[in-house]
């Protein structure tokens, strides 16, 4: 059984895999292998990461039981990674922001993302770089 949070989640997964087509999606606790994106996209170019992070949890209203609305605030790390060549990794991070910003997913608002200053050395060794995006986000529930 899911609850709304997890229910607001899968909102937000049914639409980024059906509105972002500019590369593949590694989704969370799933296998990947940039090496093997799929037909689509072409071996070893740029794949879209990302993850969940919660922040805090409080009660804006009292009341009893299941009337009180409760705010969770949090973010979505986006990682849009990338080999030096493979792709405009600024690009792709301002196409993810305008994708997400503003955006609703059940009861789980999207405020402005932001973008990091640019894209830093994640893997050296396989030559992997990362443009992050972070998306914070309010989510209401009651409780």
């Amino acid at each position: 059984m899911h609850g709304p949070f997890e229910t607001a989640l899968a909102a937000f997964r049914s639409q980024l895999a059906e509105r972002w087509t500019a590369t593949p999606i590694a989704w969370p606790n799933l296998p990947f292998d940039p090496a093997l994106p799929g037909a689509a996209f072409a071996p070893g170019g740029p794949f879209l990461q990302w993850d969940v992070k919660s922040d805090a949890c409080r009660f804006v209203t009292l009341g009893p039981l299941g009337g009180r609305l409760r705010r969770l605030e949090g973010r979505l790390q986006c990682y849009l990674l990338n080999r030096p060549g493979s792709g405009d990794s600024l690009g792709l991070a301002e196409e993810l922001s305008a994708l997400l910003s503003g955006k609703t997913f059940g009861e789980l608002y999207c405020q402005a993302a932001q973008l990091a200053a640019g894209p830093e050395p994640v893997d050296q060794r396989r030559g992997w770089w990362q443009r992050q995006v972070t998306v914070p986000f309010i989510f209401y529930d009651r409780a």
